[in-house]
């Protein structure tokens, strides 16, 4: 989290005077009342914006221009400090109102903010995707390409926001995601969902995950497997589906409309860049029911976010194989993805990079074909830096089964999402995004980190080191002892604790500099062999949301010869922390 922090930091402010658009909402239900832009100064100067400018830009090749809006006299902000301009009964807040003038229409459009010389401050599009207009010389990155709708549901209140707070790597795609709108106040209050986080989805049935996730229309929702409702029409469900319980067992989670239509789902959690996310995901062959023409898409990504609608970018030439999909598909990050057809079914693994058409597959097409590799299978992703490795099947929590790995994967600090778009004649037809044993945390390197001095009994100051690293799944990892007291007259031992080290407390008893680092909470017992030498197995568990744990080590080894109280010799302290 704290490399994350840093490389944000880093990367902020490229605003010439750090002053950005830090959030907007420009399509919600109905009236235009909900719409407003949020200004934020990023920067570390006092920076006066009365008189600055917010340009709407027109992306319909030929509409009319979308007017502008002066900021008022009196706009002076201090570092952290926001300005909203918003709808005055339903921002009481606001610091100006929106009015009429500038207007922040549905469809390809932008916001161009510029100093009252016409310096060029900051800018974002929306549904790129979709422009005909020419190209704004300004354009940051491949702008958001996808439709971004506000939903007007208490509790669910939703906007574009930077996903960071003044975060501006000039990637429009990289920067904002779909998030709990905040107007007048700092992005990160809307992320009340921690990680790790974990679901089984073990909840009565009709539960939902609307605490967690902000969505589009429909939330996750916790259904028995052996009865999943995939339509309701005309208010009247429609006849369900049975699939077999997953390997966690219990019931699952669907992500979808079942109505119709597509569907997006993002974690409220604080955006970071290095992602582990895993599951079970129930997995079908070919749809022969389904009609020429019919498809269905889903997607499962870290490091990223979506349009509303989770409309399917082109992978695996999607849009050639369906017949009302449109190319205005707002992905980003690294993601699983699946495509089902009438005849066949095929998983990729993606790099949406910032948007864009311009994705790389990473891997891909993998067919799931009935009876070899469908049903319930484990998918993970874990991405570190531009490091990524995925895993289809294998052992959850574990880094097995077919393995995938790219390097220099595209990199923005962003979110965890679900979205699933369909194009089918018959709703009933529908398979939804199916899930259970959800974890969503930071995807940490193992790592083994030496700390403090150690104290010498009669052969010498002991020594602790490991066999191998910590990494999650792996059994054989061991700490080891060497230049111990042979045959540890009478014994040594290992102390561990949760947590970093101490700072280091004089053992009373013991010789002046035998200092205690672990505050213990597990020990075990070893004898050292005739070359000094000792080994106590600490086999790694298979278990996700463990990556990150820090767990401080020290051997303390007893030795009759020595003429303290307490006779013995200390190692210096070392710190395993559990990852990938």
């Amino acid at each position: 989290m704290l490399a994350t922090l840093f490389l944000a930091t880093a990367l902020t402010p490229q605003a010439p005077q750090g002053v950005v658009i830090n959030e907007f909402a420009y399509d919600d239900t109905g009236t235009d009342d909900y719409e407003f832009v949020e200004i934020y100064n990023s920067g570390p100067n006092v920076v006066d914006i009365s008189g600055w400018i917010l340009w709407g830009e027109e992306g319909d090749s030929g509409g009319a221009p979308n007017g502008s809006l002066t900021i008022g006299p009196g706009a002076v902000l201090a570092p952290g400090q926001f300005w909203l301009i918003g709808d005055a009964t339903n921002f009481p807040q606001a610091n100006q109102p929106l009015g009429t003038v500038l207007r922040l229409e549905n469809g390809p459009d932008g916001l161009r903010l510029t100093d009252p010389a016409g310096v060029y401050q900051d800018g974002v599009v929306w549904e790129y995707a979709a422009w005909t207009a020419p190209v704004p010389t300004w354009l940051e990155g491949d702008g958001i390409g996808g439709d971004i709708q506000l939903h007007e549901n208490p509790g669910n209140f939703n906007s574009v926001s930077r996903a960071i707070d003044g975060m501006d790597t000039d990637s429009n795609g990289c920067d904002f995601i779909s998030a709990p709108w905040t107007p007048g106040t700092f992005n990160v209050t809307g992320y009340t969902t921690l990680l790790p986080y974990t679901n089984d989805f073990d909840d009565p049935v009709g539960s939902t995950v609307d605490a967690d996730f902000t969505f589009s229309f429909i939330t996750g929702t916790t259904q028995d497997p052996a009865a999943v409702l995939t339509a309701i029409i005309g208010g009247v469900p429609q006849p369900t589906q049975s699939f077999p319980p997953s390997p966690q067992g219990g019931n699952i989670s669907t992500w979808h409309d079942p109505t119709g239509g597509g569907d997006a789902n993002w974690l409220k959690s604080f955006p970071i860049a290095d992602y582990a996310m895993e599951a079970y995901v129930y997995l079908t062959g070919p749809n022969p029911n389904f009609a020429a023409t019919d498809g269905e898409h889903w997607v499962m990504g870290v490091r990223g976010s979506s349009d509303s609608f989770g409309e399917p970018a082109n992978v695996g030439n999607y849009h050639a194989a369906v017949a009302c999909t449109t190319n205005e598909s707002g992905h980003t990050g690294i993601a699983w993805v699946c495509n089902r057809h009438q005849t066949t079914a095929d998983l990729y693994l993606v790099d949406y990079n910032d948007g864009g058409g311009d994705f790389v597959v990473l891997a891909g097409p993998i067919a799931i074909q009935p009876g070899v590799n469908d049903g319930w299978q484990r998918l993970r992703l874990c991405v570190q830096g531009t490091d990524l490795v995925a895993n289809f099947g294998g052992t959850l929590g574990c880094d097995d089964g077919q393995r995938f790995t790219a390097s220099n994967v595209s990199y923005c600090a962003s979110g965890a999402y679900f979205t699933y778009r369909e194009c089918v004649t018959n709703n009933n037809d529908m398979l939804p995004l199916m899930l259970d044993a959800l974890t969503v945390t930071e995807c940490t390197a193992a790592a083994v980190t030496p700390f403090g001095t150690g104290s010498p009994t009669s052969v010498g100051i002991p020594v602790i080191g490991s066999m191998g690293l910590p990494t999650l799944g792996n059994p054989a990892f061991a700490v080891t002892g060497s230049n111990l007291v042979p045959g540890s007259n009478p014994f040594c031992g290992l102390v561990a604790q949760l947590g970093g080290p101490l700072p280091g407390i004089q053992i009373p008893g013991a010789q002046p500099g035998a200092f205690q680092y672990v505050n213990p909470s597990v020990a075990l017992v070893a004898f050292a062999n005739a070359s000094g030498t000792a080994a106590f197995p600490l086999a790694m568990p298979c278990v996700t949301e463990f990556a990150g744990i820090e767990i401080t080590t020290q051997i303390i080894d007893f030795d009759l010869a020595l003429p303290n109280a307490i006779p013995i010799g200390t190692t210096n302290a070392l710190t395993l922390q559990l990852g990938f």
